[in-house]
């Protein structure tokens, strides 16, 4: 349809353009995410990735305490170099790598948080529809968080991190994965 100057313009419902479409869905977008909570400040989730990592520690160190006891019943010592069969470590370095690579993306997908978060009412949502994330989400702002981490020896994740004092307190694997992190 041609506008009043004489240019074509794409209409939408009712005679609207793409741009107020654009800016209706933006509007949209932002009552969704406000209605899912506020946006959680930086220091909340400084202290829920505290509270993760102390967990991660205690869920891996059981499989390889376990471990260890299970070498000391078949009567090797773990502390003497080369005494015990690897074939008895292999159990509990691969329950303690499932616990690492799984920790985050499965606790976000079936609750939308973390422990660490969920203790401090933390949600991390879909920043556009603010819905739960999908798993591919999930997944995806795991691994970029783990990338940033092995990048650069961690300069990367910092970097990440301070990006939350930002002015939408998103981190930058929140901005690639399309998530925020909201209080309920």
């Amino acid at each position: 349809m041609e506008d009043s100057q004489g240019r074509f313009r794409e209409h939408g419902p009712a005679g609207t353009t793409h741009e107020e479409l654009l800016r209706q869905q933006r509007l949209l977008a932002t009552q969704l995410r406000s209605a899912a909570g506020t946006p959680a400040g930086p220091w909340l989730r400084l202290l829920a990735l505290v509270i993760d990592v102390v967990a991660w520690l205690g869920a891996t160190a059981v499989p390889i305490l376990l471990t260890g006891g299970i070498a000391k019943l078949f009567g090797f010592d773990a502390g003497e170099s080369g005494s015990g069969p690897p074939a008895l470590a292999i159990p509990g370095v691969l329950i303690t790598m499932v616990i690492f690579w799984g920790y985050v993306p499965i606790c976000t997908r079936l609750w939308g948080a973390t422990p660490g978060k969920l203790a401090l009412r933390l949600r991390v949502i879909n920043y556009t529809t603010g819905e739960p994330v999908t798993p591919a989400r999930s997944w995806g702002r795991f691994l970029l968080h783990a990338l940033f981490a092995v990048t650069c020896w961690g300069i990367l994740l910092l970097i990440d991190h301070l990006w939350v004092f930002g002015e939408e307190g998103r981190t930058l694997h929140d901005k690639a994965s399309g998530t925020t992190v909201v209080r309920i």
